[in-house]
């Protein structure tokens, strides 16, 4: 089986997806509040990402990306982005209300 880059991430994206749903759901988390937080790590995820790239900090095996880039970041880059924003706020919106209770 040849592994993918979104083949590898869909488990970690399957886990922040369903934390935050939870935390959606039972702890009132609200879906709009990462619009921002989200939209500025992955502003910042294509500059920097682009960076590292020029520069041949990091590299990618061409046979397993999808062949979408922004810039000279394959797609499956913002995943990683993704994954980290939902995770983190909807753990701490989790820990935060489990702690005042």
């Amino acid at each position: 089986m040849n592994f993918t880059y979104l083949l590898m991430s869909i488990p970690f994206l399957s886990l922040a997806i369903g934390t935050t749903t939870l935390a959606a759901w039972k702890f009132g988390l609200h879906i709009h509040s990462l619009v921002i937080p989200t939209a500025v790590l992955l502003a910042t995820t294509a500059v920097f990402d682009n960076l590292i790239i020029g520069v041949g900090l990091v590299a990618y095996d061409e046979s397993r990306i999808l062949g979408l880039y922004i810039g000279l970041a394959p797609i499956e880059d913002f995943l990683y982005a993704m994954v980290a924003v939902l995770l983190a706020a909807s753990l701490w919106h989790i820990l935060r209300r489990k702690e005042s209770r």
